[in-house]
């Protein structure tokens, strides 16, 4: 089991929906990032998500799910994604700012998803990068 600790419990967290960590050489994986603002009052953000470009594994994939507010990604550069949310009040649900599908390589080889939240404002203006948690999502190909 893969748990991320939050600073608070009411600080804006970039999680995954991953449940193993562990895979095989050729699987497929899908993760979702989601951004989930936990009671903050988060209204806009800007993540990132990121991935090892050394072989452990490819991305043939990299969508936005339809939802409201819509975020909106782009590639920056090779082995990074960019996605934005905003919304003209605090977000009540969670938003999935990007969905990667994901191929494993090399056996033997391990590697992280890296993900963080840059910028977290709530509706009223405030900070909350301050609050948010920077995580790293292991990935280890048997």
């Amino acid at each position: 089991m893969f748990v991320t600790v939050a600073k608070s419990p009411t600080s804006p967290l970039l999680r995954t929906d991953l449940t193993n960590y562990s895979t095989r050489a050729g699987d497929t994986i899908v993760v979702n990032f989601i951004l989930d603002p936990r009671g903050s009052g988060l209204a806009a953000a800007t993540v990132v998500a990121g991935y090892e470009t050394s072989g452990i594994f490819s991305v043939v994939k990299a969508i936005i799910p339809t939802q409201s507010p819509m975020p909106v990604a782009a590639g920056t550069s090779l082995g990074v994604f960019k996605s934005n949310v905003a919304a003209a009040t605090a977000l009540t649900g969670t938003a999935t700012m990007i969905q990667l599908t994901i191929i494993t390589r090399t056996a033997g080889l391990s590697g992280f998803l890296t993900f963080n939240i840059l910028d977290a404002v709530a509706a009223d203006g405030t900070d909350l990068s301050a609050l948010t948690t920077s995580t790293r999502y292991p990935i280890i190909v048997r």
